[in-house]
């Protein structure tokens, strides 16, 4: 497969565009021998036996190089010309405006705009400097080629005494692979013939490496059969799995990293309004607060204390409910206090999830033959889930999940 794909990144006034040749190639080819075998059969006795195998060769390969384009100006100088002092890099030809959600209060702002600067780099290519070094030492460290190749056979039997059933066998199997690639030995920036310098930090030829493993794996299966309705089964089996080609591999392990502590307390108060004159006396008033007070150091590393992900400081619900004869009706305001939303060693990584006043109402209506009509609206109002910067408080995303609205007949029987 052969592909193309820039990105963008811009540094003061400079722009900086890469791109990426490659081709991958991946081939599979697997030849099977039907398993063959004869079987002999009595009043009280049985026999039959199998044999088969298989071979497997897939391969996998990467080439490819990065491309980094760097806008220089019709100049030709990155940023300001020490010459005539002027900086000529307009990246606002680059730039489109997309249109954001109104309610965000952002206005227009710019964005680069990839057609536009893809066309620039294909038909203006004076207008932009190339890294060869860069193309020449990722072709070396993108190269990479892997092949495997199996071989297996298998024999396998079973008998029968009388009502005992015995099936076993044993699987034969040997792999091998082979894989070659660049490995980078050092950093040589005082060469300054780019190819020599690549040659030297990664060498002309890629290094290879071979390995094989070779096992049996038997197994055997009983079946007894006591009588017409009761059968016994014993088996023991042994057997190998490979996953797929993959040029390396990650290793993921859990560790407590710190210690936290949490401390707080809860209040709720909760009422029947039965005092109240007339229908009035349907009404029920729920409200609650929750504080936490929780801190963690996250490791040694983490630099002291801080809060705790997914601990909420304040919370509260405000809930008034009416029950008064096939009417059910209800209003509830909560309220989520301002929390850590992700932890970073450093702190200018670090995010906060805003406060949230959310306000739900719903009703339910009593039908005849225990049915029951329900509507329920969540966060009516639409407040947004605002995430900020933990040091500076500016807002980093907002998002707009609308009034969440459930309708339903329950019935009860």
């Amino acid at each position: 497969m052969n592909g193309r794909h820039r990105r963008v990144c811009l540094l003061a006034t400079v722009v900086a565009v890469s791109s990426a040749d490659s081709a991958t190639f991946l081939q599979r080819a697997r030849v099977e021998l039907v398993p063959t075998g004869r079987e002999v059969l009595t009043d009280r006795f049985g026999a039959a036996g199998f044999v088969g195998g298989a071979a497997t060769r897939q391969s996998y390969a990467q080439d490819n190089f990065n491309r980094q384009f760097t806008y220089a100006g019709p100049d030709g100088v990155e940023g300001l010309n020490p010459v005539t002092r002027v900086n000529d890099d307009d990246l606002s030809r680059f730039a489109s405006y997309p249109r954001l959600e109104p309610r965000l209060n952002y206005g227009a702002l710019p964005a680069f705009d990839p057609n536009k600067y893809n066309h620039s780099i294909d038909h203006e290519p004076q207008l932009w400097r190339t890294e060869p070094y860069r193309e020449l030492s990722t072709a070396r460290s993108n190269f990479r080629y892997v092949r495997e190749e199996i071989r297996a056979a298998y024999v396998m039997g079973g008998t029968r005494f009388g009502s005992l059933g015995v099936l076993g066998g044993v699987r034969w199997e040997k792999s091998r692979n082979l894989s070659r690639g660049y490995i980078q030995r050092g950093t040589f920036a005082s060469i300054t013939d780019l190819q020599a310098r690549v040659n030297a930090e990664y060498g002309t030829d890629p290094i290879v490496r071979r390995g094989q493993s070779e096992g049996y794996f038997p197994s055997i299966h009983f079946r007894h059969s006591f009588t017409p309705n009761l059968i016994g089964r014993a088996s023991f089996s042994t057997g190998i799995g490979r996953p797929s080609l993959y040029s390396g591999y990650d290793i993921i392990s859990n560790a407590n990293g710190g210690r936290g502590w949490v401390n707080g307390f809860e209040f709720e108060y909760l009422q029947q309004l039965t005092f109240l004159p007339g229908a009035f006396r349907g009404l029920t008033l729920l409200v609650n607060y929750t504080h936490l007070s929780a801190q963690g150091d996250y490791g040694r590393e983490s630099g002291g204390t801080s809060g705790l992900v997914g601990f909420v400081p304040d919370t509260a619900n405000v809930r008034l409910s009416y029950n008064y004869r096939w009417l059910a009706p209800y209003v509830q305001w909560s309220y989520v206090g301002r929390t850590l939303g992700s932890f970073n060693v450093l702190p200018q990584l670090q995010t906060d999830r805003l406060e949230r006043r959310i306000v739900n109402v719903g009703a339910s209506v009593r039908l005849p033959r225990n049915l029951e009509l329900f509507l329920d609206i969540s966060n009516l109002f639409d407040e947004p889930q605002r995430t900020a910067h933990f040091v500076t408080g500016t807002r980093t995303i907002t998002i707009y999940n609308g009034p969440f609205v459930s309708f339903g007949l329950n019935g009860r029987y």
